[in-house]
Protein backbone atom coordinates (compact mmCIF):
# COMPACT_ATOMS: atom_id res chain seq x y z
CA UNK A 1 0.00 0.00 0.00
CA UNK A 2 1.08 3.34 -1.10
CA UNK A 3 0.58 6.44 1.24
CA UNK A 4 0.81 9.69 0.51
CA UNK A 5 -0.48 12.67 2.56
CA UNK A 6 -0.65 16.22 0.94
CA UNK A 7 -1.62 19.45 3.23
CA UNK A 8 -3.65 22.17 0.76
CA UNK A 9 -4.08 25.77 2.11
CA UNK A 10 -7.45 26.63 1.07
CA UNK A 11 -9.59 30.15 2.40
CA UNK A 12 -7.37 29.74 5.40
CA UNK A 13 -8.00 26.21 6.34
CA UNK A 14 -5.85 23.40 6.18
CA UNK A 15 -7.01 20.26 4.36
CA UNK A 16 -5.33 17.46 4.67
CA UNK A 17 -5.84 15.28 1.82
CA UNK A 18 -4.75 11.54 1.90
CA UNK A 19 -4.00 9.25 -0.84
CA UNK A 20 -4.00 5.54 -0.73
CA UNK A 21 -2.85 3.11 -3.87
CA UNK A 22 -1.93 -0.20 -3.91
CA UNK A 23 1.93 -0.26 -5.57
CA UNK A 24 1.24 -1.75 -8.95
CA UNK A 25 -1.40 0.81 -10.20
CA UNK A 26 0.50 3.96 -10.22
CA UNK A 27 1.03 5.25 -13.64
CA UNK A 28 -1.69 3.08 -15.19
CA UNK A 29 -5.02 4.47 -16.75
CA UNK A 30 -7.96 2.32 -15.73
CA UNK A 31 -10.52 2.11 -17.57
CA UNK A 32 -10.82 4.64 -20.10
CA UNK A 33 -9.87 7.82 -18.77
CA UNK A 34 -8.38 7.09 -14.92
CA UNK A 35 -4.97 7.79 -14.76
CA UNK A 36 -3.36 6.82 -11.40
CA UNK A 37 -1.37 9.99 -11.56
CA UNK A 38 2.67 9.29 -9.97
CA UNK A 39 2.22 13.18 -9.03
CA UNK A 40 -0.49 12.56 -6.63
CA UNK A 41 -0.66 9.14 -6.07
CA UNK A 42 3.43 8.19 -5.55
CA UNK A 43 4.16 8.23 -1.92
CA UNK A 44 5.71 5.56 0.61
CA UNK A 45 5.06 2.01 1.44
CA UNK A 46 3.09 2.06 4.76
CA UNK A 47 1.47 -0.26 7.16
CA UNK A 48 -2.07 -1.14 7.64
CA UNK A 49 -1.32 1.21 11.04
CA UNK A 50 0.38 3.81 9.47
CA UNK A 51 -2.17 4.45 6.65
CA UNK A 52 -5.11 4.24 9.52
CA UNK A 53 -3.38 6.68 11.55
CA UNK A 54 -2.92 9.11 8.89
CA UNK A 55 -6.39 8.40 7.25
CA UNK A 56 -8.07 9.44 10.58
CA UNK A 57 -6.79 12.99 10.54
CA UNK A 58 -7.55 13.45 7.01
CA UNK A 59 -10.35 15.89 6.04
CA UNK A 60 -10.35 14.26 2.28
CA UNK A 61 -9.15 10.91 1.34
CA UNK A 62 -9.06 8.99 -2.40
CA UNK A 63 -8.03 5.52 -2.47
CA UNK A 64 -7.50 3.07 -5.59
CA UNK A 65 -6.64 -0.32 -5.51
CA UNK A 66 -8.58 -3.55 -4.47
CA UNK A 67 -6.33 -3.78 -1.46
CA UNK A 68 -6.51 -0.15 -0.11
CA UNK A 69 -10.25 -0.06 -0.84
CA UNK A 70 -10.91 -3.38 0.81
CA UNK A 71 -9.17 -1.60 3.80
CA UNK A 72 -10.99 1.25 4.50
CA UNK A 73 -14.02 -0.92 4.09
CA UNK A 74 -12.76 -3.70 6.88
CA UNK A 75 -11.80 -0.35 8.72
CA UNK A 76 -15.43 0.75 8.46
CA UNK A 77 -14.65 4.03 6.85
CA UNK A 78 -16.47 3.32 3.70
CA UNK A 79 -19.10 1.12 3.07
CA UNK A 80 -19.28 -2.07 0.13
CA UNK A 81 -21.94 0.26 -1.33
CA UNK A 82 -19.83 3.57 -1.55
CA UNK A 83 -17.34 2.62 -3.68
CA UNK A 84 -16.81 2.22 -7.25
CA UNK A 85 -14.96 0.16 -9.62
CA UNK A 86 -12.87 1.79 -12.88
CA UNK A 87 -11.60 -0.39 -15.26
CA UNK A 88 -12.44 -3.49 -12.55
CA UNK A 89 -10.55 -1.79 -9.43
CA UNK A 90 -12.02 -0.39 -6.61
CA UNK A 91 -11.84 3.38 -6.16
CA UNK A 92 -13.43 5.10 -3.04
CA UNK A 93 -13.36 9.26 -1.61
CA UNK A 94 -14.13 10.26 1.79
CA UNK A 95 -14.81 14.01 2.17
CA UNK A 96 -14.89 14.60 6.21
CA UNK A 97 -17.08 17.52 7.12
CA UNK A 98 -16.36 19.54 10.27
CA UNK A 99 -18.59 21.87 11.99
CA UNK A 100 -17.74 25.56 11.93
Amino acid sequence: MILRVHEVEQKGFTEIVVTLCDDELIGRTLGDSFFVNPRFYKGRRCSKKRALENVRKASIVNAVGNECVQFLIDEGIVGKGEVVRVGGVLHAQVFVLKEL
